[in-house]
């Protein structure tokens, strides 16, 4: 077989390959979601990330058998704690897509992720451009999940 034959077929049968390996579907039960950032910057300063990341930014959810159907609409549920307005992109199986526009009297802003996932992880990077109080804040990160076990305690 030729070597431009060969290049010729990998490339005509690799798409099917991720395809089949890409899940529609999550693992219901207990998941584990925690944040880490990597860029803070306020107004025109930039801050340092120690003491976001030192605290504890991670909590635990469950995500229900219904629910593990969408796996996009279930990770945006359990990032939308502030019932803001969603934009998500159609659902691809594998891609994590989404903005969180928010307002309240304290804060206003937009939170972008953007990632991937499979039967039992997840990781987007964040970004969130928020007005507190008139400054400006920008907050980098990448948020990470994984699947803890079938059974979910009480949220």
């Amino acid at each position: 077989m030729s070597k431009p034959l060969i290049i010729s077929l990998i490339a005509l049968v690799a798409p099917f390959a991720v395809a089949a390996d890409t899940p529609d579907t999550v693992t219901p039960g207990q998941w584990e979601m925690s944040m880490t950032f990597t860029s803070v910057t306020v107004g025109d300063q930039a801050m340092p990330v120690d003491t976001l990341n030192s605290r504890e930014n991670s909590r635990n959810f469950c995500i229900t058998p219904e629910e593990a159907k969408t796996p996009q609409q279930a990770f945006v549920k359990r990032s939308n704690t502030k019932k803001c307005k969603v934009n998500a992109a159609p659902p691809v199986p594998g891609i994590l897509a989404y903005t969180l526009d928010c307002a309240d009297d304290e804060a206003a802003g937009s939170l972008a992720f953007n990632g991937t996932y499979t039967a039992a992880s997840y990781q987007a990077d964040m970004v969130a451009d928020v007005a507190m109080s008139g400054t400006k804040v920008r907050m980098i990160g990448v948020m990470k999940g994984r699947h803890l076990g079938p059974k979910c305690a009480a949220e």
